[in-house]
């Protein structure tokens, strides 16, 4: 009975951040397998940060406990932060509010010509929430995602959690690789041109996004500058505070794509939030939030790009160094009924990083005539 009584009780589900950083405090007793397990039912109601991550992961001994600290962080990706963590800062006023965006509309239009010709390391870990039953249902996953494997897909298995509307939901790690992504002429090259890709088949990948260095500033300036811009609140950034707008793009609007797997693609309607230097108008952050698509099958799409200061050659620019893209699939069509309502069964998560920013240079040499074989 005394041990009874002694046994670690099981961690809540929804924490906030402050109650996940004592929970893994706790869980440095642990064995990784048993961590993992619990950190893989947490659902945070709060963002961690980049800061808050790498602090936790600086103090995580097992690996299986990382890769779920990592899935629990990217879920959290597009909650507001912790409100401890606010700046004390009063509101701007309208006049500056409208100086702040006019400053972040001619920083776009300036920053993308100004970006070298560059190579990228872009460093993709993918997770799934959901049951072992639909990771393996191949005949939707066929059609929703361009697998063409035939067997079951791969994973490794964290724990259980409560993010999925399944029976039995379960947090996956589905994967993990790095490719060579490049820059150049104002457009981010294909993978297959840029070389140095460490995954045999790209569309291997069930969820990939594309744009993150310059169509997601591009999309702000078509986009979210000219539709409904308001305040939202000061958030602290890496260099100091960001000025937090909020913003609404209709579908008539909408040039944010998706594409599906037949071929068909759709601009719906999707909204957000962006976080911008006040004094250059600079983007730090900015997050692509679209509902209900036309296809009855995903619930929800997002996309997150964050940005740091990166020395490419020398000289600095603001680059995106961190990416997350997640999906909530509504229920299987198979079993969809009209007289009830879809309920999600699967949340596809990708945490995107990029590093080992460098400059693409050609070489040549001038050979003589008389030094020709």
């Amino acid at each position: 009975m005394p041990l009874a009584f002694a046994a670690t009780p099981p961690a809540p589900t929804s924490l906030t951040v402050a109650q996940l950083d004592q929970l893994l405090g706790r869980l440095q007793r642990e064995s990784d397998a048993k961590a993992a397990r619990e950190l893989a039912g947490v659902n945070l109601t709060e963002r961690a940060n980049a800061v808050w991550l790498a602090k936790w992961e600086a103090n995580l001994k097992g690996d299986r406990t990382r890769k779920a600290l990592l899935a629990v962080a990217d879920a959290s990706a597009f909650l507001e932060p912790p409100a401890k963590e606010l700046p004390s800062i009063p509101p701007p006023g309208p006049v500056a509010q409208q100086q702040i965006i006019a400053r972040s509309t001619e920083y776009v239009k300036q920053a993308l010509p100004r970006l070298p010709d560059f190579l990228a390391l872009r460093t993709t870990t993918s997770f799934e929430f959901a049951s072992a039953g639909d990771l393996n249902w191949q005949g939707s996953l066929s059609e929703m995602f361009k697998t063409r494997r035939k067997e079951p897909v791969p994973y490794e298995t964290l724990g259980p959690a409560k993010e999925s509307g399944s029976s039995t939901p379960q947090l996956f790690l589905t994967g993990s690789f790095a490719e060579q992504v490049a820059y150049r002429g104002g457009f981010e090259v294909p993978d297959s041109l840029a070389g140095g890709s460490t995954r045999a088949d790209p569309s291997d990948s069930r969820l990939t996004t594309v744009g993150e260095f310059g169509p997601v500033l591009q999309l702000f300036l078509t986009d979210a500058s000219s539709s409904t811009l308001a305040w939202d609140r000061w958030e602290q950034g890496v260099a100091g505070p960001l000025a937090v707008f909020r913003y609404s793009v209709s579908a008539e609007r909408s040039h944010f794509e998706v594409d599906f797997p037949n071929g068909e693609s759709e601009f719906p309607a999707y909204h957000g939030e962006v976080g911008i230097d006040p004094a250059n108008g600079s983007i730090w952050r900015i997050t692509i939030v679209t509902s209900s698509t036309g296809t009855k099958t995903i619930r929800e799409s997002s996309m997150l790009v964050e940005f740091a200061r990166t020395e490419i050659g020398g000289a600095g620019y603001v680059c995106p160094v961190r990416g997350v893209a997640m999906v909530r699939y509504f229920d299987r069509p198979d079993n969809a009924n009209t007289l009830r309502a879809l309920l999600s069964f699967q949340t596809s998560i990708n945490d995107v990083s990029f590093t080992k920013y460098h400059l693409f240079r050609s070489e040549s040499r001038v050979v003589s005539e008389a030094s020709k074989p």
